[in-house]
């Protein structure tokens, strides 16, 4: 009918109901979202999830445009916006056991931290449709109903973009511009 959808489809028989708890998260995402992200929520058809398809650009290939121009202000400018957009989100300090016992293995840390209440691993840029002010989430299969960190969240998509955009960071700086080290990989600091 000359409409473009995506589906997700499980490959075996196992993956089949992890589906359905795609689309049950998604629906939990829109409220817990709503005000700063728009959710792109998915269809269970034929044992499959069909998903309108978007013809926009992720925040991070926005963010990327930018630097290929040489124009980091604004590049800065759409990752503090992201960045307020997740401290925006209804959060709690706590110590997020759940999180620690099964994402990080950590069975030893006591600290507190600010968390969202709705563990989204993947509210990272490049799970984020950018169409004007309206920033679209899609790719809900890392969702828990259990708190995690906004620091871990955003640790996510500051290592993700810095290692996917090294060589764009590194032409943007100069001494008047510097670049700080965040982490070092093997040889590499990014």
């Amino acid at each position: 009918d000359s409409r473009k959808v995506i589906y997700k489809s499980a490959i075996t028989e196992e993956a089949k109901s992890f589906l359905e708890h795609i689309v049950e998260s998604e629906r939990k995402n829109l409220d817990y979202l709503k005000g700063q992200f728009d959710v792109l929520c998915g269809r269970f058809k034929d044992d499959r999830i069909e998903y309108d398809y978007l013809p926009y650009l992720s925040l991070q290939d926005t963010i990327a445009a930018h630097l290929r121009k040489g124009d980091w202000r604004n590049a800065n400018t759409l990752f503090i916006e992201y960045t307020k957009r997740i401290f925006s989100l209804e959060k709690t300090e706590l110590n997020p056991r759940k999180f620690f016992d099964t994402i990080v293995h950590d069975r030893d840390n006591d600290s507190k931290y600010y968390c969202l209440n709705r563990g989204l691993l993947d509210l990272i840029p490049s799970n984020i449709l950018v169409n004007g002010n309206k920033w679209i989430v899609i790719d809900n299969e890392w969702s828990f109903d259990f708190p995690v960190p906004a620091a871990f969240i955003l640790f996510r998509a500051v290592m993700e973009m810095a290692i996917a955009f090294q060589p764009l960071i590194r032409k943007n700086s100069s001494k008047s511009n510097p670049a700080a080290g965040i982490f070092a990989r093997n040889l590499c600091t990014y």
